[in-house]
């Protein structure tokens, strides 16, 4: 009985120890992509200045990101999982300056390197192809774009859990691309379940968090439930204020929005 009790010990020592140095490994790969990420990024980001960092420099900005562009080729060719993140970077990026077209370029190569490297149906497959429906809703085809970011939240949230914040992301962007198609019940259905899920955590405040909050609050003022998004914008324009300036874009994107609300409220003083 000793000898079997040895022998399973040894066994589960053995397992555990080889487990570990899986995760370790696991811990260095990461770590390893981690920093080469970064120091890639700061070498793209180097010319950039203040101008450039607020949106009014754009054909620096623009000339950055074709250089990156053909880094990402000549220098990253043998790192798959590196270039898939920074592909995902210059499609945001692009799609930021209304280059829909360069956007979805990097995007549709970012879906390919991780479906190379994770598989067709893993979660940051999943999560590039968000970017491809949410890329084709600027365009305007909001059904395809609503299929796309469907089927992503689906196996985001299956994988990593429907309240997970790269799930709350995917769905951010959905809830987006519905009021647009105005198919304003479930977008604002969507959105207060997404905000519910997010306050009080330390989440809240994130990009998914105010992107939900404007859209719902124009989805209220849409419904003609001014109240609601009267409360909604001061919420929101504070947050956007602190992360991105009082004269950034989004900002005062916010305020336009308020502005139009309180106007069609009748409150004209207010507006």
């Amino acid at each position: 009985a000793v000898v079997v009790v040895l022998v399973v010990a040894t066994g589960i020592s053995t397992a555990m120890y080889l487990r570990a140095e899986r995760e370790s490994a696991r811990a260095l790969t990461e770590s390893a992509k981690a920093t080469e990420v970064s120091g890639f990024l700061k070498g793209m980001l180097a010319g950039v200045g203040p101008g450039v960092a607020r949106g009014r420099d754009t054909a620096l900005l623009q000339e950055i990101l074709t250089e990156t562009d053909a880094r990402l080729s000549r220098d990253l060719g043998d790192q798959p999982e590196v270039e898939a993140v920074l592909r995902d970077v210059l499609a945001s990026t692009s799609v930021d300056m209304g280059d829909y077209e360069a956007g979805m370029t990097q995007a549709r190569q970012s879906v390919a390197l991780n479906s190379d490297v994770f598989g067709p149906a893993d979660h940051r497959t999943a999560t590039a192809v968000a970017m491809v429906g949410r890329i084709t809703m600027f365009l305007g085809d909001f059904a395809t774009a609503d299929s796309l970011l469907s089927w992503a939240d689906s196996v985001v949230s299956a994988q990593l859990g429907s309240g997970s914040k790269a799930a709350l992301e995917v769905r951010a962007a959905r809830i987006e691309n519905l009021s647009f198609a105005g198919q304003l019940d479930l977008s604002a259905e969507l959105a207060e379940d997404v905000l519910a899920r997010k306050t009080g955590t330390a989440n809240w405040g994130d990009d998914a968090t105010l992107l939900t909050l404007f859209n719902l609050a124009q989805i209220r003022a849409e419904q003609q439930r001014y109240d609601e998004a009267d409360g909604l914008h001061q919420v929101v324009i504070p947050l956007l204020e602190d992360k991105w300036g009082t004269d950034h874009p989004n900002t005062l994107a916010a305020r336009v929005s308020w502005g139009m609300t309180l106007t069609y409220a009748e409150r004209y003083e207010e507006a």
